[in-house]
């Protein structure tokens, strides 16, 4: 990984006051050297979250069978 010149390095501005994750208090924020993000090793498994994701997943799903079915119509 290259390393940043002083003159590209920020200072971590004020950590976010919120959680990193909208459902449980496990995950942490994390500074890149340019902005704060959630720590992306965190998957949230509480009832809410687990719903979210499998809803998620299944309209992608349904739009991939959709431009799927399209083509052959084609």
């Amino acid at each position: 990984m290259a390393r940043l010149r002083e003159s590209q390095r920020m200072e971590a501005s004020a950590k976010p006051a919120g959680s990193a994750c909208r459902w449980c208090e496990g995950a942490d924020w994390r500074w890149n050297g340019f902005e704060w993000y959630p720590d992306r090793p965190h998957v949230c498994m509480t009832p809410e979250a687990v719903a979210d994701r499998s809803e998620r997943e299944t309209r992608a799903h349904r739009r991939g069978l959709r431009r799927s079915f399209t083509r052959l119509l084609r």
